[in-house]
């Protein structure tokens, strides 16, 4: 039978990127209309140098974290890149994150870049599965923790019907991990039941089922292989890129309170980063290009209680400016400068992975 070749999709569309400018334009609109005043600009004019420069460490050190992390991840699977190639997995990885439906999508991207240095797509797809599962457990667990031990600290949401909705997928993504890695032929056999699903219903050509199977059966086996190779020789590296992701958390989660130092507003240091955790989780499913609209309007209605009105819009703004535009202008530059071969960068269909 001959073969068709898959049509690729391009990762990042420009629906995608007016989305993710609509909604975060729109969300800064409103935030400043509803809590800009004159003592805004005021305390702009006076924002603490030394809280800004432990900021700016903060954004790069979260940067780094997250390079190194994947890059040890790499090592227990017998690979490596560059530190230089790891900044830009991370920018890319904002980039199209910002630019997809959920907060999670651009392990697609890494995936085909690692396969730049020689990393298969099933090796790559381990690696970004396992560092996002280690940010998953972390983050559920420490949820877990702060609804059931610090309730106070989350004032407005009902958090734990809201925790048990996002349960779901966040189970999904381990089991079909840990599929892979004890029951590979029994993930195959449904794959290969999905796939002949889909072409009964004509969701996929019947040229492409064959193709379809021998793809998700490689990627199986790389990951199968590769997790099973983190078990037997790569504890070390599991360990290794647990223990920095707890270091990424922190960076991550400490530039708020940063923000709220420089700006002047006195906080407990902990209590930000506890309901950073918690609001980290909830967006991390939200269907929105980069969870735009839902982070600015959940960090928003979080701290309301605990910060002053004029500065807490600013201070939203601020944080997903260091968090998430920075990154995302940075990959931008880095795919249509940096490395221009990635300017069309693409996926086959339906190939989904996660961030953390």
């Amino acid at each position: 039978m001959e073969q068709v070749p898959l049509k690729p999709r391009p990762l990042i569309t420009k629906r995608g990127i007016i989305a993710f400018v609509s909604i975060s334009l729109a969300a800064a609109w409103i935030l400043l209309s509803m809590s800009s005043s004159p003592e805004t600009w005021q305390n702009l004019h006076h924002i603490k140098v030394v809280p800004l420069l432990l900021l700016v460490a903060a954004v790069i050190a979260m940067w780094w974290l997250d390079l190194l992390r994947l890059r040890i991840l790499t090592w227990g699977a017998n690979s490596d890149f560059s530190t230089w190639f790891g900044f830009q997995l991370v920018w890319v990885n904002l980039l199209v994150c910002a630019v997809t439906p959920f907060e999670s999508g651009g392990g697609p991207a890494q995936i085909m870049m690692m396969t730049k240095k020689g990393i298969p797509v099933g090796k790559g797809m381990a690696i970004t599965s396992i560092r996002s599962t280690i940010t998953l457990i972390l983050l559920s667990c420490t949820t877990l923790l702060v609804l059931n031990f610090w309730p106070q600290m989350m004032p407005h949401w009902p958090l734990r019907r809201l925790f048990l909705g996002i349960s779901f997928p966040i189970l999904l993504s381990i089991l079909i991990l840990a599929g892979g890695l004890f029951f590979p032929e029994r993930l195959k056999s449904w794959g290969k039941k999905v796939t002949s699903f889909l072409q009964r219903y004509r969701f996929i050509k019947p040229a492409w089922t064959e193709r379809w199977k021998e793809f998700l059966f490689n990627i199986v086996d790389d990951l199968s292989d590769t997790c099973r190779g983190y078990i037997r020789e790569g504890k070390r590296h599991l360990i290794g890129a647990t223990l920095i992701t707890i270091l990424f958390l922190c960076a991550h989660f400490s530039i708020a309170p940063l923000i709220f130092w420089s700006l002047g507003a006195h906080i407990s240091f902990l209590r930000t980063i506890l309901i950073q955790v918690v609001l980290t989780l909830m967006i991390y499913f939200i269907p929105t290009p980069g969870s735009s609209g839902a982070a600015e309007g959940g960090f928003f209605l979080l701290f309301s209680p605990l910060i002053p009105g004029p500065i807490l819009g600013i201070s939203v703004l601020l944080w997903r400016f260091f968090t998430v535009y920075l990154g995302v202008l940075l990959g931008a530059f880095s795919i249509t400068h940096i490395t221009p071969f990635w300017t069309k960068l693409t996926a086959p269909e339906k190939i989904v992975s996660g961030r953390s």
